[in-house]
C-alpha cells in the first residue's frame, strides 16, 4: 500500500513539473514580449541622430564618430533621447521591452531589424528602419559595406532577415497609437489638420475651440515655473546648471499648459496636482500625441528636444 502510495505521489510530480514550467515560460513571455513602451514621438530623433553617423568608418566595438558598429549605432542614436538599450545585437534582439514582429509587411518606421550572418546561425546584426514606403530601408553600421549606410531590406538582407522588434507605439494607418504614451514626446512631424471641424464642445481634446482656449491660456498668463519654456527659444546656458527633475518639470510644463493630463509617473503627477494653475485647466487630454502635434509651437517643440538632451546626459 505505501509502495502504491508513493508511485502514485510521484506520478502527480511529474505531470506538475511540466505544467509549472509551461506556466513559469508563459509569465516570462509575457513580462519579456508586452507592448511598446516608448511614445511615438521618439522615432524621429532617434533615426536623425541615427543619420548623423552615415558614412562613418565601421569599427567592431566602436560607439563613437571614428567608428562605429551596427548594435554600437543604435546604443548611441538611442542614448541620445535617454534610452539605454543592450550593447550587442542579441542583447537587444531579446531586450524585456517592446514586441517582436515576425512578418515584413508589418514592420513600421522606427522598429529594429535583426538579421542572421549565415544558415542557421543566431542574430548577428541590428539596423533601424526608417522607412516602409514601397520597400523597407534600414539604416545600419555595416561591416560588408565598411561604414554607417541606409541598405533596402531585399536581396540578401531579406533572406537574412530574422525580426524586428518594436519599441514605439504601433501607428495605425491614419496616423494615430495604439499605446498609452508617457509623459514625453520629443519630436514629430505631425501637421495641422488643413481644415478643422466646427463643433465648440471644450470637452474634446481635438476640438477647435479647446484649442483656442488653451492657446490663449497658455500665450497671456504663461503659468508654471519655466514659462520660457513656451515663450522663446531655450538655450545651453538655460539648461546646463539645471537637474534632472527641474528638466522634467520643465519639459511637462509645456504639455501641461496645453491641457495634457500628466497621470503615470507618480512623482510627476504628485508634483502637478500641488499646482493652482494646473488644477484650473479643463477639460484635460490624456492625448499626448495630439497635444504635440497640434498645439505646441514650433518653439516649444524644439525646446522640448533641446531639454530632453540634456536629460540623457
Amino acid at each position: 500500500m505505501a509502495e502504491a502510495k508513493r508511485l502514485h505521489i510521484k506520478m502527480k510530480l511529474m505531470i506538475a513539473k511540466p505544467l509549472v514550467g509551461i506556466f513559469i515560460w508563459s509569465a516570462l513571455a509575457n513580462t519579456a514580449q508586452g507592448r511598446a513602451t516608448y511614445t511615438a514621438h521618439y522615432i524621429d530623433p532617434v533615426i536623425e541622430k541615427a543619420e548623423t553617423y552615415l558614412g562613418v568608418h565601421y569599427e567592431y566595438g566602436g560607439s563613437s564618430y571614428s567608428g562605429i558598429d551596427c548594435s554600437g549605432l543604435i546604443c548611441e542614436s538611442f542614448k541620445s533621447v535617454g534610452i539605454y538599450l543592450p550593447r550587442n545585437s542579441r542583447g537587444q534582439a531579446d531586450y524585456w521591452e517592446g514586441e517582436d514582429v515576425y512578418s515584413i509587411s508589418e514592420l513600421q518606421r522606427g522598429d529594429l531589424i535583426f538579421f542572421r550572418s549565415g544558415y542557421g546561425s543566431g542574430i548577428r546584426h541590428v539596423g533601424q528602419v526608417t522607412s516602409v514606403y514601397g520597400e523597407v530601408t534600414f539604416i545600419h553600421s555595416s561591416s560588408d559595406r565598411g561604414c554607417v549606410a541606409k541598405d533596402k531590406l531585399q536581396g540578401k538582407w531579406k533572406w537574412r532577415f530574422v525580426k524586428g522588434k518594436r519599441l514605439f507605439e504601433t501607428i495605425t494607418s491614419n496616423g494615430t497609437t495604439q499605446s498609452s504614451p508617457q509623459e514625453y514626446a520629443p519630436s514629430n512631424n505631425h501637421q495641422v489638420p488643413e481644415s478643422s471641424s466646427a463643433q465648440t464642445d471644450l470637452s474634446s481634446p481635438q476640438s477647435s475651440a479647446y484649442i483656442e482656449q488653451a492657446n490663449s491660456y497658455t500665450m497671456t498668463r504663461l503659468p508654471g515655473k519655466y514659462p520660457e519654456a513656451s515663450r522663446r527659444l531655450l538655450t545651453d546656458q538655460d539648461l546646463s546648471k539645471l537637474d534632472k527633475w527641474q528638466l522634467r518639470v520643465m519639459r511637462n510644463e509645456i504639455f501641461a499648459r496645453h491641457g495634457y493630463e500628466l497621470h503615470i509617473n507618480p512623482m510627476v503627477v504628485s508634483y502637478f496636482q500641488g499646482q493652482d494653475w494646473y488644477k484650473h485647466i479643463q477639460p484635460k487630454t490624456r492625448d499626448s500625441s495630439y497635444v504635440y502635434g497640434f498645439r505646441l509651437s514650433e518653439i516649444e517643440r524644439k525646446n522640448i528636444r533641446l531639454i530632453q538632451k540634456y536629460e540623457g546626459r
